[in-house]
């Protein structure tokens, strides 16, 4: 097989891969949104049969963060394999001469006009997570108080027991949104362009 050949194969198979990681995040973002309504609605309608009955309820409305908090991770996963796929076809395929200059012509666009209007999946990604935390949190907490807020003084340890989780999960979960929103910023395409030259200028020494 000629140079070219492989050159050409291997473009094809890396933006076939940018398109599976773009397929990846939909599929997390649908079973997220699918499995925490799941979720609160399984809750809600099985308290009866467990034990400690209803007390147990807004520790099982927290339940759906077992599922948003791994999803954050694997959409987080996609877009930074997805980041590191474009920068390297940016430094190893686009130049001067090349026919070729979709990522460096992206990167000036971003560069340029960048703005939530002109990149609202960014914004709307990290929004339907925040909904759904929201959604679980709030959810939680307010069933919390009905049930358990005229008998504080009789289950301490279930308050600082629950205080504790709902605290940790939400604070966990903002900082995945928040790490998420980062890998769609321009800077996370030069943190990675950067590490590539770097690994070609060394090569090129060897």
């Amino acid at each position: 097989m000629l140079e070219e050949d492989l050159k050409k194969a291997e473009y094809d198979a890396l933006y076939k891969e940018i398109q599976e990681n773009s397929a990846k995040v939909y599929q997390v973002l649908n079973i997220s949104v699918l499995s925490t309504a799941a979720l609160l609605s399984y809750s809600f309608s099985n308290t009866t049969r467990l034990p400690f009955g209803q007390h147990v309820l807004p520790f099982l409305l927290l339940l759906p963060y077992l599922v948003i908090i791994p999803s954050l991770r694997l959409v987080r996963a996609s877009l930074h394999s997805t980041v590191r796929i474009a920068s390297y076809l940016k430094i190893y395929y686009e130049g001067v001469n090349s026919l070729i200059a979709w990522q460096t012509s992206m990167q000036l666009y971003r560069k340029k006009y960048d703005s939530s209007t002109t990149r609202p999946f960014r914004f709307g990604l990290a929004w339907v997570f925040v909904a759904l935390c929201i959604s679980t949190s709030s959810t939680s907490i307010i069933t919390f108080i009905s049930m358990w807020g005229d008998k504080v003084n009789h289950k301490n340890e279930f308050v600082v027991l629950y205080c504790l989780l709902a605290l940790f999960t939400l604070i966990f979960a903002v900082l995945e949104i928040s790490k998420v929103k980062n890998k769609l910023r321009r800077e996370a395409f030069t943190a990675e362009e950067e590490k590539w030259v770097h690994l070609r200028s060394g090569s090129e020494k060897q």
